[in-house]
């Protein structure tokens, strides 16, 4: 198990008419140490033993990071039209999932012998191969608030199908733009800040080599 806790961090924020002291359609920077994170995992690994000249290392690691800002890691200030405490969610970065597969071989051929062992023998064979979870996926929308333009999150619509099938797209699907809705007021909307995924991803590469020596005469 491997976990940490943040507390107090510095957030840089970007707020339009914080209160009914300001004049209307007046941002002010501000930084305050409100941002929070926390992140835990389950890390394994293994390594057996196998056939002389093979190796392998397997390792998997299932984690889950929390915090109320991602993207303040820039120095630019976020521009929101409401405070910190409503962003409370999964991680910008949050990946929930994964696997890690490397296996080497080594080949030996003892029963061959002049020419043949020499280009046969001690080839290196290897292969690595990744797999992980979708990332964090935030749905937003740009609307005028006073006289700057803010990113806030919709409204998400019970019973309309997230996604819609599309061939020239990834996976064959495409993010359901009806299935969410604009508020009406200067609002955040209720869907979650990262609530839903994107799509699983992996990959696997192969390598061969040899080395040989030079030597001087």
């Amino acid at each position: 198990y491997v976990g940490a806790q943040s507390r107090h961090l510095p957030v840089s924020q970007q707020l339009t008419d914080p209160n009914s002291n300001f004049r209307h359609n007046t941002s002010i920077t501000e930084v305050r140490s409100e941002g929070a994170s926390s992140y835990s995992s389950l890390q394994a690994q293994y390594t057996p033993r196998v056939a002389d000249g093979m190796h392998i290392l397997g390792s998997y690691t299932w984690a889950h990071s929390i915090d109320n800002v991602s993207g303040d890691l820039n120095g630019f200030p976020e521009k929101k039209m409401i405070s910190l405490a409503g962003e409370r969610g999964n991680s910008e970065f949050d990946l929930r999932q994964n696997l890690g597969l490397a296996i080497t071989y080594e080949t030996k051929t003892p029963v061959l012998e002049g020419v043949a062992a020499k280009l046969l023998d001690r080839w290196m064979l290897g292969t690595l191969f990744t797999a992980r979870g979708g990332m964090p996926l935030d749905v937003t929308y740009t609307r005028p608030i006073g006289s700057q333009l803010l990113q806030t999150r919709p409204d998400r619509i019970q019973g309309v199908s997230l996604l819609l099938p599309h061939t020239h797209q990834p996976w064959g699907e495409i993010l359901n733009y009806k299935a969410f809705a604009v508020p009406t007021s200067d609002r955040q909307g209720e869907l979650g800040r990262n609530a839903l995924r994107g799509h699983a991803a992996w990959q696997a590469d192969f390598s061969i080599h040899r080395s040989f020596p030079v030597k001087n005469k």
